[in-house]
């Protein structure tokens, strides 16, 4: 927990490695069918963006408003 504070429930972040790329503060979140990563991590790992398979998955966020991806890669 990075917030030591009983009163709320903080998000968990923990440390991997994907392949040999050390990624610090992967969030646990086994609620969402949905993970999102930055490009910017993307970028670190040295995944191009015409790696990225198509998908046609739409986000709709709380205000209603829609964002389409970039593409989905399996890590």
């Amino acid at each position: 927990m990075l917030i030591k504070d009983n009163q709320y429930n903080r998000p968990l972040y923990y440390t991997r490695y994907i392949d040999s790329a050390r990624v610090e503060r992967i969030q646990v979140n086994l609620g969402y069918a949905l993970r999102i990563i930055p490009r910017r991590l993307l970028h670190f790992l040295g995944i191009l963006l015409s790696k990225l398979s198509t998908t046609t998955t739409t986000i709709y966020g709380f205000n209603v408003e829609s964002s389409y991806l970039l593409g989905k890669v399996r890590l």
